[in-house]
């Protein structure tokens, strides 16, 4: 009599896990359907498809086996997802006309990269050359170029300041003269198209001169209206490039009007 022992058919079915790039593999469980004999398991355990890229990956059979088991293998899915970061764009500047840095800087603030790996793309801003503030943009430093990274961004601020003037001179014809007279005020220097206005810082008494400008010929006058004293200073407006600017402060003195009494001879 010859006696044949069949070999015991089982199901095994792998699990499908998932690790976060860069990190170790842990290790591939199976399920079984059907029954093994007491206090047996199979050797051996299972492989995946190489590959340390985020993407899919086929847990196959490898060496998982048994001489007493014909086993019917259900391949699983090894998922390495796209490890998190945040990336935060660092706060930069320049001074109006010049030019713009090579690059804008950033730094990884939450999460980390991998061994050796570099992010690629590069960070741009708004664009714009005016004195202010413009968003520095995450340009195509994105996931997309990224594929092992799921990238949380985070903007910046770069600041063009303004450029510095040069010195504004105010100048006046006369520094002194009787009241009810005028005298033309005058500026050089400066730099941009930024307006230029004139100003009385102070006075010995309210009202002792005033400042006009003639709408067509542009021409500003500084009138005495009565007597006295009083300082006067220029400032050429900020034009988007450069930064505001005051001039020289000069004094006006306002003289009173000599006065000739004429006395009749006495008979």
């Amino acid at each position: 009599i010859t006696l044949t022992v069949a070999k015991r058919a089982i199901i095994v079915r792998a699990d499908s896990p998932s690790k976060i790039y860069g990190d170790d593999d842990p290790v591939f469980d199976y399920s079984i359907e059907g029954s093994m004999a007491a206090d047996e398991e199979l050797s051996g355990s299972l492989e995946r498809e190489p590959g340390e890229n985020a993407g899919l990956y086929v847990i196959n059979q490898g060496t998982l086996d048994d001489p007493n088991y014909d086993i019917e293998f259900f391949a699983g899915e090894f998922t390495i997802e796209r490890r998190p970061i945040t990336v935060t764009a660092n706060d930069s500047g320049k001074v109006a006309q010049d030019d713009d840095p090579e690059s804008f800087g950033y730094e990884v603030t939450d999460g980390s990269l991998v061994g050796g790996d570099a992010l690629d793309g590069e960070l741009e801003r708004l664009s714009g050359e005016q004195i202010g503030d413009y968003t520095i943009l995450q340009g195509t430093l994105t996931s997309e170029r990224n594929p092992n990274y799921a990238i949380t961004y985070e903007p910046g601020i770069f600041t063009i300041e303004g450029d510095t003037q040069s010195d504004l001179v105010l100048e006046a014809d006369e520094e002194s003269f009787p009241w009810g007279d005028s005298t033309e005020l005058a500026v050089s220097g400066g730099d941009g198209d930024g307006e230029i206005t004139f100003e009385i810082l102070s006075e010995s008494s309210d009202g002792t001169c005033s400042i006009t400008t003639d709408e067509e010929s542009g021409v500003t006058t500084l009138t005495g209206e009565h007597s006295g004293s009083c300082t006067v200073i220029a400032e050429k407006a900020s034009d988007g490039t450069f930064d505001a600017i005051e001039s020289n402060v000069i004094s006006i003195a306002v003289q009173k009007h000599s006065q000739f009494i004429t006395f009749d001879p006495i008979d």
